[in-house]
């Protein structure tokens, strides 16, 4: 008790979770989320959020997303996991998406749970139940999980992306994408990976990268987001480049419903009139 206490403190999870931890806080709808706003580079306006889960358990403290997560796949929980993340984001993105026009929801989907048809069901039911279109909502996948049956999966997507959602790659320039692939998937987005935005203006490598991702989404015709943008230097850079969007602690960090609502106030000038769709 005094370790867990100890973590709690501290806000660290250094304790073994289990499966059970996670079953009670899903049973108990005990999941807050985060949202982060995404802005257009070359205007800063608003043109959507990403959503988070977030998990600070009364004793194990601030559990990383990355441990309950591999813990949701590994128990064949993660559709449970990204339906109470939904559930708790959408009423909150539905209210906000009534006063400002063209926003979206970007929500993280494990690449499993495209195949499984009873989720695509709950999805459109979601989406009935807050009053939002499908195309309202772009549903990420990471880069790295997706190269085995890629026929497959590309077969599952297209089944959302007929529904109205768009999809988006997350985590870009992690793996071996290609434009056969991108073509392949029909995507709207491919999100450039945090490491390589980090780096992109001290190291040619990522650079490199950056400019060989946005020549891909050029010829592909889709969008290309610059995440994990911190600084004002690089969000300059990112715009001589030509990136489409950003999202990062430089525009604003991951925060509750109540923090973004004072943010939108704040920030009046670039969510208002938030009318350039993409």
């Amino acid at each position: 008790m005094a370790k867990a206490m100890a973590a709690s403190a501290k806000g660290i999870f250094n304790m073994p979770l289990n499966a059970e931890h996670l079953r009670k806080v899903l049973d108990e709808h005990g999941f807050e989320v985060a949202f982060q706003p995404r802005v257009i580079v070359t205007t800063g306006r608003l043109t959507g959020f990403e959503i988070y889960a977030r998990w600070n358990h009364e004793e194990l403290g601030y559990i990383s997303p990355i441990e309950f997560i591999q813990l949701a796949k590994k128990r064949e929980l993660i559709d449970t996991l990204t339906q109470e993340v939904l559930n708790a984001g959408l009423p909150v993105f539905a209210e906000i998406a009534k006063r400002i026009p063209n926003l979206s929801l970007s929500v993280n989907i494990s690449p499993v749970s495209f195949t499984h048809s009873d989720f695509l069901q709950r999805l459109l039911e979601s989406c009935v139940a807050f009053d939002l279109a499908p195309s309202q909502i772009i549903l990420e996948f990471p880069e790295l999980e997706i190269y085995q049956n890629m026929e497959v999966f590309a077969e599952s997507l297209m089944r959302y992306q007929r529904a109205g959602f768009r999809i988006a790659l997350d985590d870009f320039g992690t793996g071996e994408s290609n434009a056969l692939m991108i073509e392949k998937l029909k995507l709207s987005e491919i999100k450039i990976d945090v490491a390589v935005i980090k780096a992109i203006k001290t190291s040619k490598e990522a650079e490199f990268l950056a400019k060989a991702a946005l020549k891909l989404a050029n010829q592909s015709g889709i969008l290309a987001t610059a995440e994990g943008v911190e600084t004002e230097e690089t969000m300059e850079h990112i715009k001589l480049l030509g990136f489409d969007m950003a999202q990062g602690y430089y525009i604003a960090h991951p925060m509750s419903a109540s923090a973004l609502e004072a943010w939108l106030r704040q920030h009046s000038h670039t969510s208002a009139q938030a009318q350039e769709k993409f």
